[in-house]
């Protein structure tokens, strides 16, 4: 037994890493994500080029009006192309649907479903600046930071 020790010991150190390396990196991806995905919301935009680019307060007043204009453009823009992708996949789904199986379509069908929850739930996650009716948290209950206006 005193043989197969220093052996087993080696498999169970390489076996624990594999695993907190492999969550590890999980977990720095995923921030990197949400760090990139918070900047989609004006206010964490705006946030972060008062501080990046160290506005002077005049300087600030004169970024919202432009931060507000461009970000209702680029929202209905976005909006717009989720509404033309819906469209298309609706259609590639409809063309494909009699070539299918009845056992295809289901599947296919528990996929869309899929799909649409795991959407739902990682956009609930990741998107805490959406400030429609409900879904707003913690992060933007409170005042905005000193020295920045509130957005309206």
């Amino acid at each position: 037994m005193k043989k197969f020790f220093p052996y087993i010991l080696a498999a169970t150190m390489l076996i624990a890493g594999f695993f907190i390396g492999t969550f590890t990196a999980g977990r720095i991806t995923r921030n990197k994500i949400e760090r990139f995905s918070s900047y989609r919301s004006p206010d964490n935009f705006r946030q972060m080029l008062y501080r990046d680019l160290n506005l002077t307060p005049e300087q600030q007043k004169k970024v919202d009006p432009i931060i507000r204009e461009h970000s209702k453009t680029l929202r209905s823009m976005t909006m717009e192309y989720k509404s033309a992708f819906t469209k298309e996949l609706d259609q590639f789904h409809a063309q494909l649907e009699p070539v299918l199986t009845d056992d295809q379509k289901k599947k296919m069908e528990e996929k869309r479903d899929q799909f649409r929850k795991g959407y739902q739930k990682d956009r609930q996650r990741r998107h805490p600046g959406d400030r429609r009716e409900g879904n707003r948290d913690r992060h933007h209950d409170g005042p905005p930071p000193p020295g920045m206006p509130p957005m309206d």
